[in-house]
């Protein structure tokens, strides 16, 4: 057991408070986990917290920190943000947090036992690393997947420490996570592309989407509209079949707010949603095929959503942002930077998130499976599935067993009504936002039933069946779309200020542009010299330092434009490394290789500020065709 001398509660309940703060699903396990008497922390003879487990010495009980100094060591200080450390086993910190002290980028620590981190965090104090979102402590190699693929973008710049009992102790783990980081090195570079291609067509739509958007209102408008008003969120799960009947109750009674997928299902029961949001970059108009009632109600659109959403029949559109960079750089210039919705990729959360900005409460959320029904469905009946993931009886066994090839994308999570259900990594990912912000909402007095009767559990999300909390929040009835008539009103954009801008930001690009192809002439004639049998060195330190001056100007010009080279991925080129470390290579090798990587730089700047003048210049024309 551990020695009461090495466990302090209160030290134990600061660390938590810290940890909560990044990943409350951790906490809490770490909360339920009691005293593990196969974990010992002691003191070592100079003083310092040691540890053992399953009887043996994990730290020397001599003197435990010098055990990790020479893997700590092999790291280089400071060091690229871009690097990316796995740790795999916590013991008590020293090789976690002596990394997450000396580097720039991030740790990741994979703890298997619960027992072993509740005890470190009961001898050692890690607040200020827990808190810090350079550290991530995962408890399974399947969490660290979710980290890896939606929390960093891996790099081949990739590091793994392990004390050596540690890699006895865990060795089960080494394997799986082996395959892990091979699995995700692979697929980086289709992400990658993947990601970029939508980036665009994203930027396209927000600069084509113009003449719409520019003609209704932001969302700001809605701010606190229905405060303290009732509001239902109908989202498309499979458990939306068993209580979708109640859903016409809430008509002028309570405010609903229902995603494109659930609309036929709602207008079947007679309700027709207040608000209908859309965030897909996909067509998909057929969702409102059948739902000629929302003529009658309001759309919310996020502003690169599909161009064809902006033509379906609605009293109006509320218009929306979510929080990346494309969106950021249009709302900003546009002079509404508070249209935004924090939704993570999902449009139910987007609802939700409009929910609490009307001033909703109490906000009850319906159809929010996130996960797999009985059967496998991954929506309800009769509802328009575009993107559907339902799963046949063989594939549910197979992987709520881990087996199959894409296994990797699937994990077992705790159900509304207890046991463990199934469900999808996107899923998953939608489930630790809820958990991540209802706490914050939750302290401000909203009050937030999960009424889906099915699915995952939500933590705090007071879980109520759907007819129980229709018959206690709703009261009498009141006009909601007469409400939303008065917060309808597009907001005036100055045009002639907006192409102002634009042409300021045309002509950065067009500098952007110029020192690129200056870049690609220098690294050229650098190339050149060294290959010359006399290498003339006053030549080459002077076209250096041009190109470092050169540099310097660059880094000005995309820092004012931040948003918008990020938008299409152009931010990635510009981590400039001007002093590369090539160990074992000769000066002038060193040098010919930092050249490629700085000519490989420029040519994707040449070729992004080249499409970017082009999207911004039709964004001008937009402009200019209303203001004439």
């Amino acid at each position: 057991m551990t020695t009461a001398e090495r466990f302090d509660p209160a030290l134990l309940e600061k660390n938590l408070a810290a940890l909560e703060t990044r990943d409350r699903r951790l906490t809490q396990i770490l909360r339920e986990t009691a005293a593990d008497a196969a974990v010992s922390v002691t003191l070592a003879r100079n003083g310092e917290p040691t540890l053992s487990i399953d009887g043996r010495s994990i730290l020397s009980r001599y003197e435990p920190a010098r055990d990790v100094a020479a893997l700590l060591e092999q790291e280089p200080a400071g060091g690229s943000p871009r690097r990316v450390v796995l740790v795999l086993g916590f013991e008590l910190g020293y090789l976690a947090l002596g990394l997450w002290r000396k580097i720039n980028g991030k740790v990741f620590v994979i703890e298997p036992r619960p027992a072993v981190l509740r005890a470190a965090l009961g001898a050692v104090d890690c607040a200020a690393a827990l808190a810090d979102h350079r550290l991530t402590v995962v408890d399974a190699v399947d969490k660290l997947f979710f980290q890896f693929e939606y929390g960093v973008k891996l790099q081949p710049n990739l590091g793994l420490y392990l004390l050596p009992p540690i890699r006895q102790l865990y060795a089960d783990q080494l394997e799986p996570l082996r395959r892990r980081i091979e699995t995700m090195k692979q697929d980086q570079k289709i992400i990658t592309a993947t990601n970029l291609k939508r980036q665009i067509e994203w930027f396209d739509n927000l600069i084509d989407n113009f003449p719409a958007y520019s003609r209704h209102a932001p969302l700001a408008r809605l701010d606190g509209a229905l405060a303290g008003r009732p509001a239902v969120v109908v989202s498309a799960g499979p458990s939306l079949d068993k209580n979708s009947a109640c859903l016409a109750r809430w008509q002028n009674r309570g405010v609903i707010l229902s995603v494109g997928t659930a609309l036929r299902k709602c207008t079947a029961a007679g309700a027709i949603p207040d608000l209908t949001l859309a965030v897909e970059s996909n067509d998909i108009t057929p969702q409102f095929a059948d739902a000629p009632e929302t003529a009658r109600a309001y759309l919310a659109l996020l502003v690169k959503c599909h161009r064809r959403l902006w033509d379906l029949p609605a009293k109006g559109i509320f218009y929306f942002g979510n929080d990346m960079p494309d969106a950021n750089w249009l709302l900003g210039l546009i002079g509404q930077p508070d249209a935004v919705l924090d939704f993570s990729g999902s449009v139910s959360i987007a609802a939700f998130s409009l929910a609490v900005r009307l001033g909703c409460n109490p906000i009850v959320i319906v159809g929010q499976d996130l996960a797999f029904g009985e059967a496998g469905q991954s929506h309800a009946a009769g509802v328009s599935r575009i993107g559907d993931f339902s799963l046949d009886s063989g594939a549910m066994q197979n992987l709520a067993a881990g087996q199959g090839p894409d296994a990797d994308e699937y994990l077992q999570v705790e159900g509304y009504y207890g046991g463990r259900v199934l469900t999808k990594i996107n899923l998953y990912n939608y489930l630790l936002w809820y958990e991540k912000h209802l706490p914050a909402i939750v302290a401000r007095g909203v009050r937030v039933i999960n009424a889906t009767e099915g699915g995952a559990r939500i933590r705090d999300a007071e879980p109520l069946p759907f007819a129980v909390a229709t018959e206690k929040f709703l009261g009498a009835e009141f006009p909601v779309q007469e409400r939303l008539d008065v917060c309808y009103r597009p907001a005036p954009i100055d045009r002639a200020a907006l192409r102002e801008r634009l042409d300021g930001t045309a002509a950065d690009l067009r500098e952007l542009q110029h020192c690129a192809k200056n870049g690609l002439a220098r690294t050229a004639e650098i190339f050149r010299l060294l290959n010359r049998p006399n290498r003339p060195a006053a030549q080459i330190d002077q076209l250096l330092a041009r190109l470092e001056k050169d540099e310097a100007r660059l880094k000005t010009l995309a820092a004012r434009h931040d948003d918008l080279l990020t938008a299409v991925g152009g931010k990635e080129l510009l981590v400039v490394n001007t002093a590369f470390d090539y160990q074992g290579l000769s000066v002038v090798e060193s040098l010919r290789r930092n050249m490629q990587h700085t000519a490989s730089m420029y040519e994707g700047l040449r070729r992004i500020t080249e499409m970017l003048l082009e999207k911004t210049g039709r964004f001008r024309d937009y402009v200019a065709t209303d203001i004439e």
